[in-house]
């Protein structure tokens, strides 16, 4: 009976909906209970291994057979716990992915122990670096956020402690683009479509901004 009704759910066009059945707690593939506050708890678990290892769950795998030995509770699988994964987040992911829904610890509980975490320990692949290797890290993010954001001659200039004099050109050229369409060509593909459209276009924008030696400005949306 729970084969069938995961190669039902799994049969679907909408992938999306395969990817919230892989977040399903395994209470629910047993069809014990229906959506709870712990079942929820379970899916953030899995989205937690989604953030750190940039993967779905269970990449490659069998779907039907995964969500089998998810739902065994002699067997209890789960996604491993991803490399770049923090040691305190990993004890948050592990802890709501426990077996039991008992375990689980509460949203107020994720909260209080997410705010407790500061920005740096949260960074996927930094856990292993040092302090001193973390400040180093930081530093130069500084520098290439100065370099995207200033003509070199001013980014020169801010990294010297200098403050930039104004210039003055008897004549520039200001030149502004839009998508046509957009808001409805953006409704009818998937995120991850318009994320793709977007980043091809502005690479070709980068591109010519450097061939062309010109600087742009802003990119917004």
């Amino acid at each position: 009976m729970l084969r069938i009704r995961m190669l039902t759910l799994l049969s679907s066009p909408f992938f999306s909906l395969r990817q919230i059945i892989l977040r399903m707690a395994p209470e629910l593939l047993r069809g014990e209970s229906r959506n709870t506050a712990a079942s929820d708890v379970y899916s953030f678990g899995i989205i937690l291994y989604e953030v750190y290892s940039r993967k779905d769950p269970y990449e490659g795998e069998n779907a039907v057979s995964v969500l089998r030995d998810v739902a065994d509770r002699r067997i209890n699988k789960r996604p491993p716990v991803p490399p770049a994964c923090p040691l305190k987040v990993q004890a948050i992911m592990s802890d709501c992915l426990s077996a039991d829904p008992k375990d689980r610890p509460h949203v107020e509980e994720i909260d209080l122990r997410l705010k407790r975490l500061s920005v740096e320990n949260v960074e996927p692949g930094e856990m292993h670096l040092s302090h001193q290797a973390r400040k180093h890290l930081k530093a130069q993010r500084g520098e290439d956020l100065i370099s995207k954001m200033f003509p070199k001659h001013i980014a020169d200039q801010l990294r010297q402690g200098r403050k930039p004099e104004p210039e003055k050109r008897d004549m520039v050229t200001i030149f502004f683009s839009d998508i046509v369409g957009f808001t409805d060509l953006s409704s009818n593909l998937s995120a991850e479509k318009v994320g793709d459209m977007l980043d091809r276009l502005y690479l070709r924008f980068d591109a010519l901004a450097d061939k062309h030696d010109v600087f742009k400005i802003e990119t917004i949306g």
